[in-house]
């Protein structure tokens, strides 16, 4: 059963970053702390889809809130790096396009 627990694990940190909005939000956090109506401001995304999406990245130890404060949070695992510099990357090249 420790098996199906670090592929739900793997499976979740593989998916962190599927969605352009987590990638946005990354992108708004990286190097930063923001309350949650900063966040919907900076991102134009709607309350109820930044809760989840932010519920979503936590859940998967990716961002983190303390105190109505968001920071991103530098994953450990290779495989979670990894995908953050990927979505970094990708957020970067669309912005020095627009």
């Amino acid at each position: 059963c420790a098996q199906g627990a670090e592929n739900g694990d793997l499976i979740k940190t593989a998916t962190s970053f599927t969605h352009p909005r987590r990638i946005l939000i990354a992108g708004c956090l990286n190097g930063e702390e923001k309350t949650f109506p900063e966040l919907v401001s900076s991102t134009c995304i709607s309350s109820m889809a930044l809760y989840r999406h932010l519920e979503k990245l936590a859940d998967r130890h990716m961002v983190e809130k303390c105190k109505g404060i968001y920071r991103l949070v530098i994953p450990e695992d290779p495989l979670g790096k990894t995908l953050l510099a990927i979505a970094r990357d990708g957020l970067d090249r669309r912005m020095s396009e627009a």
